[in-house]
């Protein structure tokens, strides 16, 4: 092994990893961050059609994970509220996987692997392991998703009509 004077920096094994890692890292930020903000944007949507005395804004804001909650609590309990229609599951771990990273260390190891070392504020506070592959895949999810909400944004909001039962009058 070669010796280095105490005020050198140890070489790593690749130092391009480091640098691939951080644009994955970052676009996988980027990516949640649009999901993010166009959550919260059809959460808006429907609570002002539900409330339009904006009562119920409340529901719109707050953390992520309180407005993904309120989200599935819109879908199952007012289907016909307009609330976008997504797999609150795989945008639940999505969440989790941008809730590790975020609060990660990346830590290099002389062979080259590495992990991220938590500090506790992640989803279990426990060291992870996600690729640079892992976090790609994951940002094409959050994209997708993106796509998903943002489509919702421009054409989502036409009121939903409902054609009576043969027979019924309205009163």
């Amino acid at each position: 092994m070669e010796e280095w004077e105490e005020d050198d920096v140890p070489p790593f094994a690749d130092p391009n990893l480091r640098t691939d890692y951080e644009v994955a890292l970052g676009k996988l930020m980027l990516a949640h961050n649009e999901v993010d903000y166009r959550l919260g944007k059809a959460l808006e949507r429907v609570v002002l059609r539900i409330a339009p005395d904006r009562s119920l804004i409340k529901y719109a804001e707050g953390v992520f994970a309180f407005r993904l909650k309120n989200l599935e609590l819109f879908l199952k309990a007012a289907p016909y509220s307009g609330a976008v229609q997504i797999d609150i599951g795989q945008l639940r771990e999505l969440n989790k996987i941008r809730n590790d990273v975020a609060h990660g260390h990346f830590e290099q190891n002389f062979d080259g692997t590495f992990q991220l070392v938590s500090n506790d504020k992640g989803s279990s506070g426990r060291p992870k392991k996600y690729s640079i592959e892992e976090l790609q895949r994951a940002t094409v999810e959050l994209r997708a998703i993106a796509v998903n909400l943002l489509g919702h944004e421009i054409f989502g909001d036409f009121r939903q009509t409902y054609a009576l039962p043969r027979g019924a009058k309205p009163v």
